[in-house]
C-alpha cells in the first residue's frame, strides 16, 4: 500500500492550499455544509443593532461527571447538549431595510462556554429568492446561502456545528416577498467538548497518541483516507459523534451508502444527522489546521445488533457527497481476509487519525462475529471512533470498530470489529444485512475494489 505515497503528500499540500483560502479575511466563505453560494451582507463584527437571545449556560462539572460513568472505549461520544430558545426570526430578530427594498433580519444566539453551536428551526418556510445565511462569532466560518427547497423532512432544517459559544442568523427576503416567511429557531446544540480545537487544552482532544492521517503514517492510504467522515447525531438531548467510512456497491454508482455501527443509535430516538468529511490536519501535528466539508440527514437501511450480529449499521446519506470533497467509496472483503492493515477513525471528536495494528486474529465465543484488534503502541481508538473502518492490507475494509480497552493509558489493549462477512448475511432481511444494498444486482462477487479518486 505504499503506492500513492506521492499522490497522498500532494494532496496534503492541497488540502493545506486550501484551509488557507477558507480563512483569509473576515467573512471567507468556508467549505462547509452543502449550500447556494454567496455571502451575507453583513458580519459578526458589523456596528448594526443585532437582537440577542442567550440560551442557558452550561455545567461543564455535571457534564463531565456525567461523561466519567461511560465507558473510553468505542461508546459513541457526547460532545454537546441541547438548550431550548424560541425565536421567531421574522419576527423578533432585528429588521435592516435595503435600499432595493428587501429587508434582511439579524439574530445573534449565544450561549456561554459553549466550543461550537448547532442551530434547529423547527419552521424553515422560506419564499421564492430568500436567503439564509449563518456564520460564526469570529466570520470564518459562513454556511448558506440556503433556500427553501433545503427544507428537511418534517419542514426542519439544522445547520452543522458553527465553532465558538456565538453564532449568527442573517436572513434576507427580496422586496416582493417581505414578511412571507417563516424561520423558527427552536434551540440550539452547545457543544462542550472542542471538536474544532478552537480552545486549546479543553476536553475533546484524543490524548496525543495516535498519529494524524497527514503524518507518514497515512503514506499509500489517501484513497480510503478520503472515505472516513465522522458524523453527529442527536439522542434525546444529548448530541454524540461517531465514525464510518463512505462504502462502494457493484454498480459502481457513487450512492452515498455509509457504513459504520448499529450502537452508535441503539440508545433511542436518532435525528439530525450531520456528517463531516476531510476534517483532518492539513499537515503532521499541525494545530488548529482543518477543513471542514458537511453532508446532512440520513436514512438507516440495514442494521444488527452487537448481541445478536455484528454491530453493524448501513445508512443512505440525505444528500449526495459533492466531487469537490475528493470522497472515495471503500471497497470491502467477504473473505476474512484479516492481514494487518489500518484503522482510520476520529478518536475523541479529533481530527482524523489513522492507528497500524499489531495483530488481527478471529474473534471466539462472544465475539465470534468480530475481528480482535491487540495495538503495539502505534495508534489506538476511543469513544467516537466507534462505526469506523478495518482496512485490510489490500484497503478493503473487513470491519467496523465495536470496542474494546484501548486508549492512550492502555496502547497496548485490544478492540473488536464486526465482520464485514458476518454483515452480509447478518439476519437474513434487507433490513438486518448488506447484500441486497452492497450488491443491488446479485454478482456474487467476493470482494470489490473502491471507487472515486
Amino acid at each position: 500500500m505504499k503506492n500513492n505515497s506521492i499522490a497522498c503528500k500532494i494532496n496534503k499540500v492541497n488540502k493545506a492550499v486550501m484551509l488557507t483560502l477558507c480563512l483569509v479575511g473576515p467573512l471567507a466563505k468556508g467549505v462547509a455544509q452543502v449550500s447556494h453560494g454567496g455571502k451575507p451582507l453583513y458580519g459578526p463584527f458589523s456596528k448594526m443593532e443585532t437582537a440577542s437571545v442567550t440560551a442557558q449556560p452550561l455545567d461543564l462539572a455535571t457534564l463531565q461527571a456525567q461523561d466519567m460513568e461511560l465507558s473510553e472505549g468505542g461508546d459513541p461520544l457526547r460532545v454537546g447538549v441541547t438548550r431550548q430558545v424560541d425565536v421567531d426570526v421574522v419576527d423578533k430578530a432585528t429588521r435592516l431595510p435595503q435600499k432595493d427594498g428587501s429587508v434582511v433580519y439579524r439574530q445573534r444566539v449565544v450561549c456561554a462556554d459553549a466550543t461550537f453551536l448547532t442551530l434547529t428551526f423547527d419552521e424553515f418556510l422560506l419564499p421564492a429568492g430568500a436567503t439564509l445565511f449563518c456564520y460564526d462569532g469570529t466570520g470564518r466560518t459562513v454556511i448558506g446561502s440556503f433556500i427553501g427547497t433545503d427544507t428537511l423532512p418534517g419542514g426542519v432544517f439544522y445547520t452543522q456545528a458553527l465553532p465558538g459559544s456565538v453564532a449568527y442568523i442573517e436572513y434576507r427576503e427580496p422586496k416582493e416577498t417581505v414578511g412571507q416567511g417563516r424561520l423558527h429557531l427552536k434551540d440550539v446544540t452547545a457543544g462542550y467538548k472542542d471538536l474544532f480545537h478552537t480552545f486549546k487544552g479543553t476536553i475533546g482532544d484524543d490524548g496525543g497518541c495516535t498519529p494524524d492521517v497527514a503524518c507518514n503514517e497515512g503514506d499509500g492510504w489517501c484513497k480510503q483516507i478520503n472515505s472516513v467522515a465522522c458524523y453527529t447525531l442527536r439522542i434525546g438531548y444529548g448530541t454524540y459523534i461517531c465514525s464510518g467510512a463512505l462504502i462502494n456497491n457493484t454498480k459502481h454508482d457513487k450512492t452515498p451508502y455509509f457504513l459504520s455501527a448499529n450502537h452508535c443509535q441503539e440508545a433511542g430516538n436518532v435525528t439530525q444527522w450531520t456528517f463531516y468529511f476531510n476534517y483532518e490536519a492539513s499537515s503532521c501535528n499541525a494545530s488548529n489546521e482543518v477543513t471542514n466539508h458537511t453532508v446532512t440527514g440520513a436514512t438507516i437501511l440495514a442494521k444488527r445488533d452487537k448481541n445478536v450480529g455484528s454491530d453493524f449499521m448501513l445508512l443512505r446519506l440525505g444528500q449526495n457527497v459533492p466531487e469537490s470533497y475528493n470522497p472515495y467509496w471503500a471497497g470491502w472483503d467477504l473473505n476474512d481476509d484479516i492481514t494487518v492493515g489500518c484503522c482510520i477513525h476520529h478518536p475523541a471528536g479529533d481530527v482524523k487519525k489513522i492507528s497500524l495494528p499489531a495483530k488481527l486474529t478471529m474473534g471466539t465465543g462472544y465475539y465470534a462475529q468480530f475481528v480482535r484488534v491487540d495495538w503495539n503502541n502505534h495508534g489506538i481508538t476511543e469513544g467516537g471512533s466507534s462505526g469506523s473502518p478495518l482496512f485490510n492490507k489490500s484497503g478493503l475494509i473487513i470491519g467496523q470498530l465495536l470496542g474494546g480497552n484501548s486508549s492512550c493509558k492502555n496502547t497496548y489493549g485490544s478492540d473488536y470489529y464486526g465482520r464485514i462477512s458476518q454483515s452480509w448475511t447478518g439476519g437474513g432481511t434487507k433490513a438486518t444485512r448488506l447484500k441486497d444494498w452492497l450488491d443491488p444486482a446479485g454478482s456474487g462477487v467476493r470482494t470489490l475494489a473502491g471507487y472515486g479518486v
